[in-house]
């Protein structure tokens, strides 16, 4: 499914999992972003299934690699 994906957009999704502060995520993933324009589009990438199946499949090997599970 990641493959599918653009590279800018698999970053914003491992970004989100450091802290969970999506604009901050997509200003890491598209630099040249305005605050505002990131939070709406962040906002917007959130809602999408396949940043859905990425972000829980981050965090599985996450759990995987630190034997931490929420």
């Amino acid at each position: 499914m990641s493959g599918e994906m653009k590279p800018e957009h698999r970053i914003f999704c491992e970004e989100v999992v450091i802290d969970w502060n999506q604009t901050r995520a997509y200003m890491v993933a598209y630099p040249n972003s305005q605050r505002e324009s990131a939070r709406r589009n962040a906002s917007r990438l959130m809602s999408k299934d396949d940043s859905k199946a990425y972000i829980q499949e981050v965090q599985k090997d996450l759990s995987k690699l630190t034997g931490v599970t929420a």
